[in-house]
């Protein structure tokens, strides 16, 4: 899921905006205005980038994790697992 980012990001940190295609479903990362307020916080953990990335795109679906899980282009019970590894 975050290999992508990781050959994306220029740095050795991965932003935000380098897991945006995530929740997108794009190929390429696409800075926009949903983007803009994350980006003030260019120094995220792997753990809290992807934490981030669960919460935005359960905020997307609404809640609904089947999809949330489609979005992020993991399992449903990987979903599971990490929305209690992070208290969300």
């Amino acid at each position: 899921m975050l290999r992508r980012a990781v050959l994306l990001a220029e740095e050795e940190i991965i932003k935000p905006e380098h897991i945006d295609f995530l929740i997108k479903g794009r190929e390429t990362p696409v800075e926009n205005e949903k983007t803009s307020a994350i980006n003030e916080f260019p120094c995220l953990s792997l753990e809290e980038t992807e934490e981030m990335a669960i919460r935005k795109a359960l905020d997307i679906t609404n809640g609904n994790k089947s999809k949330a899980a489609k979005i992020l282009k993991i399992s449903y019970m990987t979903l599971f697992r990490k929305i209690k590894t992070y208290n969300i």
